[in-house]
């Protein structure tokens, strides 16, 4: 399964459908780096907290992924609440 098809079944999982196909094996250091590339990061990382725990990424990957959107989100916040001062 090709990044951009492993993408799209976690973007579905994160909005919420329940159908998804994700291979055994993934590059999930690619995949990460392709949502951030496509802005869809946060909703991705919807999707795998929707998938069963045996084919999510490693538990470090997760966290690093965890703290990636969270950076985001705060890095946007600030730009916002800088807007408004």
């Amino acid at each position: 399964m090709k990044k951009e098809e492993a993408l799209l079944s976690l973007t579905r999982l994160g909005i919420g459908h329940s159908a998804y196909l994700i291979p055994e094996i993934i590059d999930w250091a690619s995949l990460q780096d392709f949502a951030d590339r496509q802005g869809l990061y946060a909703l991705a990382l919807d999707g795998i907290e929707r998938m069963p725990e045996s084919k999510r990424p490693s538990q470090e990957m997760l966290l690093q992924w965890i703290g990636e959107v969270l950076q985001g989100y705060e890095y946007r916040y600030e730009r916002h609440r800088l807007r408004l001062t």
